[in-house]
């Protein structure tokens, strides 16, 4: 899962998405691109991307590193099982994008989750009290159930993350942002459907994607073998 700060791999593996696992952290991530970016023989970047997703911040943040670098050098992304949501964020930049063909991908879309947790409270016999300053201060809290004027204040910052999510994906595939909604709005496709779709170039492995990259950055090879 995509998130803001250090990448963790916890000492154990818990299969709650988004709760337990490894992460991939934006601070870790930004950081080593950085530091590919900076080596002198450095002539194209194959950027593995296994994720369902996460924070939108986070996504976003990594994105804007592999747009900048593909301005320089040809980014190629190679997909594996799953590359969803803030995963397909993070790959729209790329020169190339190659997945298999039931690698889950697409789910171009954004959602937000506000839970209310008064009730669950006092079932505990616990009282809360919060103090704020500011009419929306209190807006991400739980304590208390969204007014009408507060879920549409939740409800315009999903609208205005969806758009710029489409707006990558526009910049990215060179598509036409006004007919993304029929392959966005959150649904998912397998690889093959998604090559369809124009989401991705290729179906393929991990040494398509390198043999591609060599390609476009014009090297010479005879054979490509995994290390």
């Amino acid at each position: 899962a995509i998130m803001m700060g250090a990448s963790q791999t916890p000492p154990i593996d818990l299969p709650i998405p988004l709760v337990g696992g490894e992460t991939a952290g934006e601070a870790t991530l930004v950081n080593q691109l950085r530091r590919a970016e900076k080596q002198e023989d450095l002539a194209a970047l194959v950027f593995h991307v296994d994720s369902p997703g996460g924070d939108a911040l986070a996504s976003d943040l990594i994105g804007r590193e592999i747009e900048r670098i593909s301005q320089k050098i040809p980014v190629v992304v190679y997909m594996g099982n799953v590359a969803a949501s803030g995963g397909y964020y993070v790959s729209a930049y790329a020169k190339s994008i190659i997945c298999q063909p039931m690698t889950i991908t697409g789910s171009i879309g954004v959602f937000m989750v506000r839970p209310h947790t008064a009730g669950l409270y006092e079932k505990l016999s616990v009282n809360r009290t919060s103090l704020q300053r500011g009419k929306h201060a209190n807006l991400y809290s739980d304590t208390a159930p969204l007014t009408d004027e507060e879920r549409q204040i939740l409800w315009d910052g999903v609208v205005q993350s969806y758009t710029q999510f489409k707006q990558v994906v526009a910049a990215g595939r060179n598509l036409p942002i006004a007919e993304l909604d029929a392959i966005c709005e959150g649904r998912v496709w397998t690889g093959r459907q998604a090559l369809d779709h124009g989401l991705v170039d290729t179906l393929g492995d991990f040494n398509t994607a390198v043999q591609q990259a060599a390609e476009l950055a014009e090297l010479s090879f005879t054979d490509v073998h995994e290390i």
